[in-house]
């Protein structure tokens, strides 16, 4: 699979908001997250793996959402400009 598009820290920011994210749905359930990695035999290293690819996902579509909102208003723009000529 090629690389990300995104820088590593980026990469790294949405992976943190995902696992903090994820142990806040265990603390709803009455589990905390090192319960669930020892529950599971999961590491950290490993549930951050988990994570990697739905965080370059969602960096994504957020990129994509940008690039869609600079797009119409850039057609705003040039439509009151062609209004004003």
């Amino acid at each position: 699979m090629p690389s990300s598009i995104f820088p590593d820290a980026m990469v790294e920011t949405q992976i943190d908001n995902s696992v903090r994210d994820f142990a806040q749905r265990l603390s709803y359930q009455g589990m905390n997250l090192d319960m669930y990695m020892q529950y599971t035999g999961m590491t950290m290293d490993a549930l951050r793996a988990q994570f990697a690819e739905q965080a370059k996902k969602q960096l994504s579509g957020s990129l994509v959402l940008r690039q869609f909102k600079r797009l119409k208003e850039s057609k705003q723009v040039l439509k009151k400009l062609n209004l004003n000529l």
